[in-house]
């Protein structure tokens, strides 16, 4: 027969009303992180807390205002504030998830920035993290197909109109095969909606026509440049 010894991290407690515990193991905040925020979308921003003894773990969610360097605490009807269930780690620690969930808007939810700030027994002051300003995007929600028309001059235009984007730098570009940039213009400007933004780029093509041409976007929703092809049969 043999003899096996087991050897645990064993936390004594004794509360005695008093609210500070410092010999306890106090909690860890990891790097807070984020979905992608989408306007009008559900969003999430989570961290991961852990190290700690006993469960008794509260996390607080601040947000900073507008046009000022104020963090105020979160508007509980709009941003929903959840914590996993605490998991018993190995050591007999506990670790968790915290999250902040919303759905950004516009104008309050333009580049925002926020703060988690955990409290626990061990922590003679509650500890945080902050993450922003966070940008909220909106790929283009209606591409139109690229139109083409003669002008009195014989000169040959080809337009395209992307509409309903957030934010408002994109950048739209045309070139032929052999990667010369052809002269376009066009500038966003406020869709319907009040909210996102429309374009319509304009390029002038040279004279002899010579296809195929590229017509190429690029913008913070998406994640590498879009590419349309135009050849004398039409868009591919």
């Amino acid at each position: 027969s043999c003899l096996c010894f087991c050897y645990y991290n064993i936390y004594f407690i004794w509360t005695n009303n008093f609210d500070y515990l410092p010999d306890l193991p106090c909690p860890q905040i990891g790097e807070l992180n984020s979905s992608d925020l989408k306007l009008n979308t559900e969003s999430k921003i989570q961290v991961n807390i852990s190290g700690y003894f006993t469960e008794d773990l509260t996390v607080e969610w601040s947000k900073k205002e507008m046009r000022t360097d104020k963090f105020v605490a979160v508007n509980k009807n709009k941003y929903k504030s959840e914590i996993s269930e605490h998991q018993r780690q190995s050591d007999n620690t506990y670790s968790c998830t915290a999250s902040l969930l919303f759905t950004p808007t516009l104008p309050e939810d333009q580049r925002p920035e926020f703060i988690c700030r955990v409290q626990h027994s061990s922590l003679r002051q509650p500890i945080e993290k902050r993450i922003g300003p966070l940008q909220i995007t909106v790929a283009p929600q209606e591409i139109e197909p690229v139109t083409f028309s003669l002008s009195k001059s014989g000169e040959v235009t080809c337009t395209l109109t992307l509409k309903r984007f957030y934010p408002y730098d994109i950048t739209i570009t045309w070139h032929t095969e052999q990667q010369t940039e052809l002269k376009s213009g066009g500038k966003p400007a406020k869709s319907a909606d009040g909210e996102t933004f429309d374009v319509t780029s304009v390029c002038t093509l040279p004279r002899p026509l010579c296809f195929p041409v590229y017509v190429i976007w690029e913008h913070q929703s998406a994640g590498h440049p879009q590419k349309i092809v135009l050849r004398r049969s039409g868009n591919t």
